[in-house]
């Protein structure tokens, strides 16, 4: 009877943990595997049976409702586990569950009523023992068939389950929180807290991200996200400001200054003293490394790039030297999502420089010190895999140059060289998943939308374009990947739009928000809170601000705008509140 009681309760534990079968991360092998089949209460298993994979192995729960097998991985892969046979109106529903050591690594239950039960574990171990548990809910003398593929799909009924991992990306101390919780597509998910002090020499932990680079969607910790269908790996983000703190820089594009702010907790910008730093002739363009520890500002007039330490307090100091050179006309500045290499669009030579991003922040021209681009390049943008990128070209007859990046970090132009875009592009922007594309083309009064392929290319979506305001400038997406925003420099408006499943743009609701006059470039901070616009028209000079709602629409901040310096034509921001 006790043996009995001590069965039962498992059972309920392990029923109320385990998820619908599916996939999890785990570990296998690619050869032959010690394979036993035993009563879990007897403490000793028979004598073991190899098994062969691939093959079938036939066995029979015990008299207590439990058997188990132990296998040993003899290389890193998935595995799928598939049990087959089983009589649900005769003997209830099965649950099969993996163990390494004492520790659930993942497992399921057949939800729908079907013969069989699998699961695919993902990333198990090599030369690790696993145990794969196998439970008669009903009663005993379950008959069943068992087989261990590696690396192989399973076609089975039963609903897929997915894990959520926790990665240190680069922690110098500390552990990674574990969640063993197997969840089912749709099912919300709230994100761990640094449980096990990760720490980082040098940086500050600031959150969670989808991607290692910080690109992709930024969680909080107990922030809740609803599962989809693919496990989730969450990397660890560090920073070296100090926690708390965000900083903001705009260049003034008709002088020679970059200004600088502190961004409060509401998002509101308060100038830095002194407020602002020297750059070169007209500086046009500004960016940040994915750290937060260098800036770097495209000059237009003096065909050179400025670059810049960020203090712990945000404000920028020159490096030695404190300029690089670059092409003709350098308008716009892109760094990787590694913060390795960065690129430089020259519109008026018709290419981009590019640089290696030395230990010390300061850039280095490659061997290839430029690529050809189209005609009058505007923009660089890179996907957050850091795999491709691409160049707007602002033509009549506009089009985007596509380029693959080597583990250099030099561009090589892919085939076809160049996708179709509408009159005049100006910039391009990639989602957060490196899914989509999206450029605004300036005398279509249009956003030119894409799909990615798997090797990069830009396809078009239907329709290939939507509406925007008078003179599109700007487009950029917001951390989650849910919306879009294009500055509308005649219309004196930012459009809002959501993003579909498919990457398409709808307008929202309300379809555009008021900004000042001539908004030119447009950004999002990294938790994806605020959007800053900068508007360039003589008289305005200035930054709109704006708070994101829970369904992505813009509200101006009370004051809605900060002064600039003039004809402020880039913003970038670093730090996370």
């Amino acid at each position: 009877m006790k043996n009995g009681i001590i069965k039962w309760f498992i059972l309920a534990v392990v029923i109320m943990t385990m998820a619908a079968c599916g996939s999890s991360g785990g570990s296998s092998t690619s050869s032959g595997t010690s394979v036993s089949d035993g009563i879990l209460s007897q403490g000793t298993p028979s004598v073991p049976v190899t098994l062969t994979l691939g093959s079938a192995y036939s066995g029979t729960v015990a008299a207590d409702g439990m058997s188990f097998y132990t296998f040993t991985t003899s290389s890193t892969g998935t595995y799928n586990i598939q049990v087959s046979g089983i009589n649900i109106a005769t003997y209830g529903v099965p649950i099969m569950q993996l163990y390494q050591g004492s520790n659930s690594v993942g497992g399921c239950t057949n939800t729908t009523g079907g013969s069989s039960l699998y699961y695919t574990a993902v990333g198990l171990t090599a030369n690790t023992a696993y145990t794969v548990r196998i439970i008669d809910a009903g009663s005993s003398g379950l008959t069943y068939s068992i087989t261990i593929n590696y690396g192989t799909g399973n076609t089975g009924s039963s609903n897929p389950a997915y894990t959520v991992t926790y990665n240190g990306n680069g922690n110098t101390g500390g552990s990674v929180p574990i969640d063993l919780t197997n969840y089912v597509q749709g099912q919300t998910v709230t994100v761990l807290a640094n449980t096990g002090t990760l720490v980082k020499t040098g940086y500050f932990f600031v959150g969670w991200n989808t991607l290692a680079n910080g690109s992709g969607t930024t969680y909080a910790p107990a922030q809740i996200f609803t599962m989809g269908a693919t496990n989730v790996t969450l990397y660890a983000t560090w920073t070296t400001n100090v926690p708390g703190s965000a900083f903001a820089y705009v260049t003034n594009g008709s002088g020679t200054t970059v200004s600088q702010y502190t961004i409060g907790t509401n998002g509101a910008l308060t100038p830095m003293s002194p407020a602002t730093v020297a750059a070169g002739t007209y500086p046009e363009s500004v960016a940040a490394d994915p750290s937060g520890k260098y800036a770097y500002v495209a000059n237009n007039g003096s065909k050179n790039v400025s670059q810049y330490t960020i203090g712990v307090n945000g404000a920028l100091t020159p490096m030695s030297p404190a300029t690089v050179a670059a092409g003709t006309s350098p308008i716009y500045v892109a760094i990787d999502p590694l913060g390795k290499h960065a690129y430089v669009a020259n519109s008026r030579d018709n290419t981009v420089s590019q640089y290696t991003i030395g230990a010390n922040g300061a850039l280095s021209t490659m061997a290839l010190a430029s690529v050809a681009t189209g005609s009058y390049p505007q923009s660089v943008a890179l996907d957050p895999s850091g795999k491709y990128a691409y160049v707007s070209n602002g033509s009549n007859t506009g089009y985007v140059s596509q380029y693959t990046i080597g583990a250099d970090g030099a561009l090589s132009p892919m085939t076809p060289a160049t996708v179709a875009t509408g009159s005049n592009p100006h910039s391009v922007t990639v989602d957060p998943l490196s899914k989509y594309a999206y450029v605004t083309n300036n005398f279509s009064n249009s956003v030119s939308q894409y799909t990615i392929g798997a090797n990069g290319t830009l396809s078009p979506m239907t329709p290939a374009t939507v509406a925007t305001g008078s003179y599109p400038q700007a487009v950029i997406v917001d951390p989650s990947g849910k919306y879009a925003y294009v500055t509308n420099t005649i219309s004196n408006t930012v459009s809002q739009f959501t993003i579909g499943a498919n990457g398409a743009l709808t307008p929202m609701t309300t379809a555009t928000v008021a900004t000042g006059s001539g908004p030119w470039s447009i950004t999002v901070n990294p938790t994806g809170k605020f959007v800053y616009v900068t508007n360039v028209i003589n008289g305005g000079y200035t930054v709109s601000q704006f708070t994101i709602g829970s369904n992505g629409s813009l509200t101006p901040m009370s004051p809605a705008t900060v002064a600039a310096g003039m004809f402020p034509c880039s913003i970038t921001t670093v730090g996370t509140h």
